[in-house]
């Protein structure tokens, strides 16, 4: 024997207040730490080379010296720029912005 269950329909009160009037503070948001990073190049290395590699070892990437590399920030690419030495760290001058992907990572059209 089954019972029977009673399905009721629900009734909401109205809201008050009416529709947010001011536009949402965004200022909060220029403080959040995203991640970027710079892809130096890639390449595909057969297990038994990965296997043989110790110190001193040297991979050859794909990317020729001189090519720009890509920025990304939060996983997608945004910019391109040239490696630069800057004291004894590597930093990036920013060659190209790609104002779409920028674009879409802000919700702009």
């Amino acid at each position: 024997m089954t019972q029977r269950q009673v399905v009721s329909q629900v009734r909401f009160a109205p809201l008050s207040g009416g529709a947010v009037s001011h536009e949402p503070n965004l200022e909060i948001l220029r403080e959040l730490k995203l991640e970027v990073m710079v892809e130096l190049g890639r390449t595909s290395i057969p297990l038994r080379q990965v296997i043989q590699l110790g110190e001193g070892s040297i991979i050859e990437l794909e990317q020729l010296a001189g090519e720009p590399v890509n920025l990304s920030v939060a996983g997608q690419i945004v910019a391109q720029g040239e490696v630069v030495v800057i004291g004894s760290s590597f930093g990036v001058k920013i060659t190209q912005i790609f104002n779409s992907a920028l674009q879409g990572a802000t919700g702009g059209a």
